[in-house]
């Protein structure tokens, strides 16, 4: 594994430097893919990936990266990162990052803006063996296409997703935060939020695991649904806020629940918590809905027997009628849970399971991602210290 250096604050056409930490590669622009040029000119792939890091100033790209010759595999992977608290800009100047879909990309402590709006493409797109972590994608409030897709195998940690506001309905309607088509993606201690006229789903993904995350609505046009799960989602410790003035907003769509779990998660002011698409259900199908909380959700169930169908559903110790919101102060983005959150919920060793089995902490809500993975105060997913 081979650690390369680039510098965005020096100024050149043409490139300079050796690539070394005290004489590190520098341009005025696509500097990324002139680290990525010199790496192959010079020793090639390093024989366990290489490590691009960002020690100072911003990146401007004009074209998307192109990885065709160094071809990055779960063997060679590539890192592009952020140094030592370092987090750049990166602006995309509206194009994708890389030329395709690549495999083995880890992005770390990096912030991206100025995403592509162009139908179909994808701003930053993963495929297997690769991980995000500690990195901003922001929207710009202007309309955008997808904006992070995992095909599977990804890991997308500590991350924010904000200003995606467009003023009007997306005319990329297949615009999505997050996507991941082909599953087994982790995605954990996350921030999501949308607004203004956007009215697509947040994230869209099989068989993905997604813990620990807030995920924000203030948005003018209803938002269908923040999360369509497709099938197999375990979805655990997340909250879901909608501003009391947007329009509305249904959390989380189960199409005929397709052996999901959502487990100790809590939702403020939703239309809905979540929603069953069909009122029969297979009877080998298996899924959990266990120890969730709801404060001022406009439908929820049991009242409406949508929610309710399934002959094999694990249903235990849910409230979706809470007294009062059990948030903090989530109007002004203090997402922290209150007491009625912390210590309730769903444990395992409450149903004859084994001491020291417990797969989901009993606490309600993000709160995980806002007590581990602030990483030592070199960056809150959730903002604030």
């Amino acid at each position: 594994m081979a650690q390369y250096y680039i510098d965005g604050t020096i100024t050149s056409a043409t490139g300079s430097g050796s690539g070394t930490f005290s004489d590190p590669w520098g341009k005025t622009d696509d500097l990324i893919q002139y680290a990525v040029d010199q790496i192959l000119a010079g020793a090639g792939r390093g024989a366990q990936g290489d490590w691009i890091n960002i020690i100072a100033g911003d990146l401007t790209q004009t074209a998307f990266v192109d990885l065709s010759v160094y071809a990055p595999s779960n063997g060679f992977q590539l890192t592009i990162a952020g140094h030592d608290g370092h987090r750049p800009n990166i602006n995309m100047g509206g194009k994708p990052m890389f030329d395709i879909k690549r495999d083995g990309i880890r992005l770390h402590n990096l912030r991206f803006f100025n995403l592509t709006n162009v139908t179909g493409e994808v701003s930053v797109h993963l495929r297997y063996h690769g991980s995000v972590s500690l990195c901003e994608f922001d929207g710009g409030n202007q309309d955008f296409e997808s904006v992070l897709r995992c095909e599977g195998s990804i890991n997308v940690f500590g991350c924010r997703f904000v200003n995606f506001s467009p003023p009007a309905p997306s005319a990329n309607h297949g615009s999505l935060i997050f996507s991941g088509s082909s599953g087994g993606n982790w995605i954990k201690g996350c921030y999501f939020e949308t607004g203004g006229g956007n009215d697509n789903y947040m994230i869209w993904s099989y068989g993905s695991f997604i813990e620990d995350c807030v995920f924000k609505f203030s948005g003018s046009s209803s938002l269908a649904y923040a999360i369509i799960p497709i099938r197999q989602l375990r979805l655990s410790n997340c909250t879901f806020y909608r501003d009391p003035s947007a329009a509305s907003m249904y959390a989380v769509y189960f199409s005929s629940y397709q052996n999901c779990s959502m487990v100790n998660c809590y939702f403020e002011n939703m239309t809905a918590p979540f929603y069953n698409y069909h009122v029969s259900v297979n009877d080998n199908v298996s899924t959990m809905l266990a120890g969730n909380r709801a404060f001022n959700s406009t439908d929820s169930p049991p009242a409406n027997s949508q929610y309710l169908p399934c002959p094999t559903l694990n249903y235990f110790n849910n409230d979706w009628d809470v007294s009062e919101s059990l948030l903090v102060d989530p109007a002004n983005g203090d997402f922290r849970p209150k007491a009625g959150l912390i210590g309730a919920g769903f444990n395992l060793q409450d149903y004859g399971f084994p001491p020291g089995t417990l797969t989901n902490p009993v606490s309600v809500g993000a709160i995980n991602g806002l007590r581990q993975h602030s990483f030592a105060g070199q960056y809150n997913p959730f903002g604030g210290n």
